[in-house]
């Protein structure tokens, strides 16, 4: 394994040590970093779709405020993808396993706001997502992480659905890290450049396994998707330092 690979594996897993030993969260400290993880996240993840709105401008629209001079579309992929967000949430609650049907729901919802009608699918599609969902499962004693990558990588190679898969495809990777009790790595739209080259790389993933290499060929984008996580477990400890140190 790459060695700064490795190492930020144990970065990430101190972190979630750390924040495991600050639980439980009084109420509202935990509202609040909620909060503020659904923003950051579903703005980077929509600048990175192309969205132009301001991270102000989608705190403003989160609160329920039309922002001038933004289109209606701008502001229904925000509100759509909170809605994504809080059913990834509910799937992750119920400990509930990847599946078809959950990968329709939460593109239904990014396509419509809504959870049924599910979006209609063709041959080619279902086949796809059922390749995708066979893949899924990790191989014994890989890291979780190490896994969500590949798989990410994955799911951006097949393109399941017509248009952008990126929003989807980083809401399943976020899922995964979240049965994994990790906190969502938030791709920043500032790493958009290494985003797209670490996926243009892992492209050739098939045919580095059907060539049986070893090279790992998606160690740029588990480096990336890592340190997006490790950025999120770092901010949340340091808002909650001062709330874990105060004595009983």
């Amino acid at each position: 394994m790459n060695a700064n690979l490795a190492d930020l594996l144990k970065q990430v897993d101190h972190a979630k040590s750390r924040l495991a030993g600050c639980m439980p969260l009084p109420r509202h400290t935990a509202s609040s970093l909620r909060e503020k993880h659904h923003l950051d996240w579903i703005y980077h993840s929509n600048a990175l779709a192309g969205n132009g709105l301001s991270l102000r401008e989608t705190k403003v629209i989160l609160e329920g405020i039309t922002v001038g001079g933004k289109s209606i579309a701008e502001h229904l992929e925000v509100i759509r993808h909170r809605d994504a967000i809080y059913h990834l949430e509910k799937m992750a609650r119920q400990n509930r396993p990847l599946d078809a049907q959950g990968i329709l729901e939460l593109h239904t919802i990014l396509q419509t706001g809504h959870l049924s009608p599910s979006a209609r699918t063709t041959p080619d599609q279902d086949a796809k997502i059922a390749d995708l969902v066979a893949q899924h499962r990790p191989p014994s004693g890989q890291h979780p992480l190490i896994h969500a990558a590949r798989w990410h990588a994955l799911f951006i190679n097949q393109q399941p659905f017509p248009g952008q898969n990126g929003r989807l495809a980083r809401l399943l990777l976020n899922h995964d890290l979240a049965q994994a009790r990790y906190l969502p790595a938030i791709i920043d739209i500032n790493d958009r450049q290494r985003y797209d080259a670490a996926l243009n790389k892992a492209a050739a993933l098939n045919t580095a396994l059907a060539r049986k290499e070893t090279t790992p060929v998606t160690d740029e984008l588990a480096i990336l998707i890592i340190q997006a996580c490790l950025r999120t477990f770092n901010l949340t400890l340091g808002l909650i330092a001062p709330i874990a140190a105060k004595p009983a």
